[in-house]
C-alpha cells in the first residue's frame, strides 16, 4: 500500500468508525471496527501521552467492539468498508 493511501485511510479512521478486513498472523481473516477519532475512544482508554512510537509496518487503533487497543499490518489489509 502507498503512502499517500495509507494516509487517506489513517484520516478516515481518525475521524470516524471505519470496518478494515485483514488477515491476521495466523492466516484467518478478521473484520474490525476500528477509530482513532479521539470522541470514540473511551477516557480510560485513551493514550496518556503522545510519545507513542509508530511503525512504518502497522497501524495502532482502537477496536471499537473489543473496546481494546489493537493493529494490523499495512500488507494484510483485504478490504476497507463503510463508516460507522
Amino acid at each position: 500500500m502507498d503512502k499517500e493511501t495509507r494516509e487517506a485511510l489513517t484520516a478516515m479512521i481518525k475521524s470516524s468508525g471505519v470496518l478494515i478486513t485483514f488477515t491476521k498472523k495466523d492466516g484467518t481473516d478478521r473484520d474490525m471496527w476500528c477509530t482513532l477519532a479521539e470522541a470514540s475512544i473511551p477516557e480510560d482508554k485513551k493514550p496518556k501521552s503522545e510519545n507513542t512510537k509508530f511503525s512504518d509496518d502497522a497501524l495502532r487503533v482502537f477496536d471499537l467492539e473489543k473496546q481494546e487497543w489493537r493493529s494490523f499490518r499495512w500488507d494484510s489489509i483485504k478490504n476497507v468498508k463503510g463508516v460507522k
